[in-house]
């Protein structure tokens, strides 16, 4: 059978569908009436609480609100790095950091 034929899906659950433990647990927590998101956020605006007990919690719900920005090379990096031998290239590659971090 080729490569292309095995890669057709027939069965198992549908795009999206939870497998049966995430459902579990989602239907635990709503019979308990225990909200994680709720919780981590009560935490972490308790000031009797730690602050690094608090940090933690913030970053964790900061993860739902902001997506994470990819690593970036400063240009200088860029012109230093070895794996553009051609000045040319090192060039516009320092072109294209400077257009996508405007």
């Amino acid at each position: 059978m080729s490569k292309v034929e095995q890669s057709r899906k027939t069965g198992g659950r549908a795009a999206g569908t939870p497998n049966k433990r995430t459902l579990d647990v989602q239907l635990l927590l709503e019979e308990l009436g225990c909200c994680p998101i709720e919780g981590m956020a009560k935490i972490a605006m308790d000031e009797n609480n730690s602050p690094e007990l608090r940090g933690r919690m913030y970053c964790e719900l900061a993860h739902y609100v902001a997506p994470k920005r990819a690593p970036t090379m400063h240009p200088s990096k860029l012109a230093d790095s070895n794996r553009l031998s051609d000045p040319r290239l090192t060039s516009l590659d320092v072109d294209i950091y400077t257009l996508l971090n405007r």
